[in-house]
């Protein structure tokens, strides 16, 4: 009696397990469209943020070009304003535009206008030799998050 008690208790056990195995590795499934392992939207929530991309190009502007103290604090103006909207007009959205084709389309033209006159701000700080060598950084940048794995093709293109 204890031997078939004891049995059945460890053939519980390992069913349990073989379950609790089962239900652990086993993947979601995934939303009509979405890329393999990633939500549904991401393709397009990524085009949404290189479009505006305030980060790397802060970044190349301070430590790249060579620009003075007054330009860099006229610069971070414009990007602090720029990183003021995107933050109102784009991050604070995009999670409920997940998987919304127009709110996507919506967020991309948001973030395309911010980056328009961010343009438009440096162009009034940069040196025309300065102004070149960004706007080849940026050509150069967007082509190259363009080849990276998992992009969609011709995303970059404007």
């Amino acid at each position: 009696m204890k031997r078939k008690m004891l049995f059945g208790i460890l053939l519980g056990v390992g069913i349990f397990v073989m379950v609790a195995i089962q239900c652990y590795t086993q993947q979601p499934p995934q939303q009509p469209g979405a890329p393999s392992g990633r939500p549904a939207g991401f393709a397009e929530q990524m085009m949404i943020m290189q479009a505006l991309p305030l980060d790397s190009s802060w970044d190349y502007l301070c430590f790249e070009l060579d620009t003075s103290d007054e330009q860099l604090i006229k610069a971070r103006n414009a990007y602090k304003e720029a990183w003021k909207l995107r933050k109102e007009n784009i991050l604070s959205k995009m999670e409920d535009a997940r998987g919304d084709a127009n709110a996507l389309r919506e967020l991309k033209s948001s973030a395309d206008k911010i980056k328009a006159s961010l343009d438009t701000k440096i162009k009034t700080v940069l040196t025309p030799e300065q102004m070149t060598k960004f706007t080849t950084w940026e050509k150069e940048n967007r082509e190259r998050r363009g080849r990276m794995p998992g992009a969609q093709p011709g995303a970059q293109q404007r």
